[in-house]
């Protein structure tokens, strides 16, 4: 790959810190209509109006955005505005030229530590978040600050995902001049690490590429800075309106000092990802190294802290947000970097492939590469697990039911005082948004029962499932969750969606749900699978029953296995599916054989 793609001006900071080090001219294969496009989305997103438009602006009390909504279907802003505020200052006379003291300090000891978390989008998709800390360095007294950067991305160049994973460290005065500086960069496997310091007025770095042992040296004057020189520049005197500033610093991947210079625009009231619209001075950031060039636009306010940036060539935006957020993002990240999401299954796969079972209970052998697999399966709901060696447990699903037979499953159900968890309305199960309550009476209204003209809990759940079965069309499972209105509003989900919409429904019903993640028999004829599904278990009579929005029968096809269970409560409900999703890496699957339905349960 061309170095070109994959190195940047790290001093960018905000946003463009770590997306520049991602992209240059010829990495995006889009078509110039569909930059346009993009880019048009893009700004109207971030609050600009595109160059040559009339100046617009979002309103300030509908462009709010919510933490939750940070997902490859986040909706575009409206760039309608009832008032007129200038956003783009690329018309406007000439700034004067300014200086910025670097010998001051930028921030004191009092403010530490200091943290901020960004996210970064490429288009509508996340693709990657940056993490800064500032510290004191206890071993070096008050006036040494530690600073510390990580940022993960995954993007998808020339249509191959490629991971990358940054880490830059700097021991620095409290006016941000060098002492140490030291990182790692790993993209797509191609590792390197350097270390640097200053001896001398010459600055002096070692380290590895790709295992192969580099080292070099660069004249170093007093009024160089490091990487992190935009940020502190910002902090230490805020820019203002028509003015220009010059700075030069430090760029580790580059390995050169760039020329840098800060001009700042005119102010705008603009969405942040901090659920606000704030007064923000545009700053048009462009960073030189003899002939290449590279530009940003960042949206800083009144005491330099950046809340946003724009990366226009490569429709590249960054938002400051908050850790949960961020974290959010890199779940999102981590899922789609994992390659497998199906697995062949072994066995007679016929027996279950019809759909009239000869059984009520099927068995799945699972052998694990490396560790015990009973650890990590549950028996819970209808599904037991019994140990056969160190690496093999025979799991067993059975067909739920309501009724109370001992030899069935179905009554883990835990005690009533905790299942107030299960009908919790949160961020990724709006059991009580309008929408959502407005679709359960109308399915509910589906659920009569027709011998006694009234419909039971286990009628009022199956017909949300029937509901949904008929309204979305099943997509194919893209690791990600969507806004539940842009789910519906488009009249398909992936499985993921479509379990978090049924959870939603019946929760607006008061009955008790959650969501399992784990494995599903794909039933093709041709190469029979294991694949990555999600789907819903209703607590009935104090019994957990499976729901499938996805299929079509029930009860629930015995035809799947499951891993964990979860509320769906937390703000990141990520992991659960990334837990699921690598082991397929980890593990065999083989279908054994039908179980007697009269045999007693597995222990």
């Amino acid at each position: 790959m061309n170095r070109h793609c994959i190195t940047s001006a790290i001093a960018y900071q905000f946003a463009v810190y770590s997306t520049c080090l991602m992209f240059a001219v010829g990495c995006d294969q889009r078509t110039v209509e569909q930059k346009n496009k993009a880019t048009e989305t893009v700004l109207s997103e971030l609050g600009v109006a595109p160059v040559g438009t009339p100046s617009a602006s979002p309103k300030a009390g509908a462009a709010k955005t919510k933490e939750s909504d940070i997902t490859a279907s986040q909706e575009s802003q409206d760039p309608a505005s009832e008032t007129n505020v200038p956003v783009n200052s690329l018309t406007a006379p000439k700034p004067t030229l300014t200086t910025d003291d670097p010998t001051k300090p930028w921030i004191t000891a009092e403010e530490l530590p200091r943290e901020t978390w960004e996210v970064q989008y490429v288009g509508n998709v996340p693709v990657g978040f940056l993490h800064r800390r500032t510290e004191v360095s206890r071993s070096q007294g008050d006036k040494v600050f530690r600073n510390e950067a990580e940022s993960r991305i995954r993007i998808s160049i020339k249509g191959k995902p490629l991971q990358q994973h940054l880490l830059i460290k700097t021991i620095e005065k409290d006016n941000g001049e060098i002492i140490s500086i030291d990182g790692e960069l790993n993209i797509g496997g191609v590792k390197q690490d350097f270390q640097g310091t200053i001896i001398k007025e010459m600055l002096h770095l070692t380290g590895k590429n790709n295992g192969k042992a580099v080292a070099s040296q660069i004249e170093w004057k007093s009024e160089y800075r490091g990487p992190f020189a935009v940020e502190q520049s910002l902090k230490r005197r805020p820019i203002v309106s028509m003015e220009t500033r010059k700075l030069k610093y430090f760029d580790p991947i580059l390995g050169k000092v760039i020329e840098g210079q800060l001009v700042g625009g005119e102010s705008l009231v603009t969405p942040t990802m901090l659920g606000d619209s704030r007064e923000l001075l545009e700053v048009r950031n462009t960073g030189s190294t003899g002939s290449t060039t590279m530009e940003a636009l960042m949206w800083v306010d009144d005491k330099g802290e950046g809340y946003k940036s724009y990366l226009q060539a490569v429709d590249v935006r960054s938002f400051r947000t908050d850790p949960v957020a961020a974290q959010l993002v890199s779940s999102i990240i981590e899922l789609r970097s994992i390659d497998v999401d199906s697995i062949l299954l072994n066995g007679p796969v016929e027996k279950i492939r019809s759909s009239e079972q000869p059984s009520n209970a099927n068995v799945f052998r699972i052998k694990h590469r490396t560790k015990d697999p009973y650890t990590y399966f549950p028996s819970s709901s209808n599904q037991r697990v019994k140990s056969v060696d160190p690496r093999t447990v025979d799991v067993e699903v059975r067909v739920a039911s309501v009724k109370r037979d001992p030899d069935m499953f179905g009554f883990d159900a835990l005690d009533p005082e905790n299942n107030d968890r299960y009908l919790v309305n949160s961020d990724f199960i709006p059991c009580e948004s309008p929408q959502i309550l407005k679709l359960a009476r109308a399915l509910e209204k589906e659920a009569t029962n027709t011998d006694s003209n009234e419909s039971t809990i286990l009628d009022k759940v199956n017909a949300c499932r029937l509901g949904l079965s008929k309204r979305l069309a099943l997509k194919e499972f893209d690791k990600q969750i969507g806004p539940l209105p842009t789910v519906l509003r488009s009249n398909s989900a992936n499985c993921i969606e479509h379990a978090i919409l049924l959870t939603s429904l019946c929760r607006s019903l008061k009955v008790p749900a959650r969501i399992s993640v784990g494995y599903l028999f794909n039933r093709t004829p041709d190469e029979p699978k294991m694949v990555s599904h999600v789907w819903v278990e209703a607590l009935i009579d104090n019994i957990w029953i499976p729901f499938d929005s996805t299929k079509s029968e029930f009860p629930t096809s015995i035809d799947r296995i499951k891993v964990s269970d979860t509320d769906f409560n937390n703000p990141n409900p990520y992991p659960e599916i990334i837990r699921a999703v690598q082991m397929l890496a980890d593990i065999d699957v083989s279908f054994v054989a039908p179980a007697d339905a009269n045999d007693s349960p597995t222990e």
